[in-house]
């Protein structure tokens, strides 16, 4: 079950995220449904990922049949992936993902 946490803060984390990426000549693209999944493998599949330096992937709304061809075409494609976990999801994540690099939301400042 997605935290209450994380579905408040998703679209700002989503948007603030995009804008400053962009802002930093960073081409991403945010996977948080079985729908952009599937895009986005129909576009590496394509070679239509000039624009793409790095694959956000929104792990709570997602199931493993449906990371594990994103996470290999990407690897495939030499496009890194970033995981975004709610703190209380951590302990669920499939270890045996070969996601790049991976952070938990709500991020806090110290």
């Amino acid at each position: 079950m997605i935290s209450q946490k994380y579905s408040v803060s998703q679209n700002m984390l989503r948007n603030d995220t995009s804008a400053f990426l962009n802002r930093e000549g960073i081409g991403s693209v945010f996977v948080s449904s079985p729908e952009e999944a599937t895009a986005l493998l129909k576009s590496v599949d394509n070679g239509s990922t000039k624009h793409i330096d790095l694959v956000i992937l929104e792990l709570p709304n997602l199931r493993k049949h449906q990371l594990q061809p994103v996470v290999d075409k990407c690897i495939l494609a030499k496009i890194p992936t970033l995981a975004i976990v709610p703190l209380d999801n951590v302990g669920d994540l499939e270890v045996s993902l070969k996601i790049t690099e991976l952070i938990t939301s709500p991020v806090y400042e110290d």
